[in-house]
């Protein structure tokens, strides 16, 4: 009776350390996900950043050439006759 009582006692402490085992395996690959899931984000985030600062400095090109054309006015040649 007693190594009967042990047998199960000795199963059903493998039993649970199987458990706690297999739920850590599930809360590192939780983690894992949602680590990638943020290092997605942060990526989109990073390009949105590098498409955003061209744009603005493309308008800021657009704005220099659109002043410098009134600032660069050459000397009229008036044509001899």
């Amino acid at each position: 009776m007693i190594q009967v009582h042990e047998a199960e006692l000795v199963h059903e402490l493998a039993s649970k350390r199987i458990e706690a085992e297999e739920a850590e395996k599930a809360k590192i690959a939780e983690k894992l996900s949602a680590a990638e899931v943020s290092c997605s984000y942060h990526n989109l985030f990073v390009v949105f950043l590098s498409v955003t600062r061209r744009i603005y400095m493309l308008q800021r090109l657009q704005t220099f050439l659109a002043s410098s054309v009134f600032m660069l006015r050459l000397p009229r040649v008036i044509p001899r006759l």
